[in-house]
């Protein structure tokens, strides 16, 4: 994931389940412009997930399906 142009605090990715159960949550702080932050999904099985990231104000979510 590339954050583009904006600096952000703190930001906190999280993946659930299609039936929304978080599986996992992560943290990072001062995230830099341009940064490049990579998710290792290795562990997890075959499915649909959702992909939530927030900086505590606002989220969006990005629907990922792994085969």
């Amino acid at each position: 994931m590339n954050f583009g142009e904006e600096e952000f605090d703190k930001i906190i990715i999280s993946i659930a389940n299609i039936q929304g159960f978080i599986i996992s949550t992560k943290e990072y702080d001062k995230i830099t412009p341009n940064q490049v932050i990579e998710l290792s999904v290795s562990g997890l099985p075959v499915g649909q997930y959702f992909i939530i990231i927030g900086d505590g104000i606002s989220y969006k979510s990005f629907q990922m399906i792994k085969y």
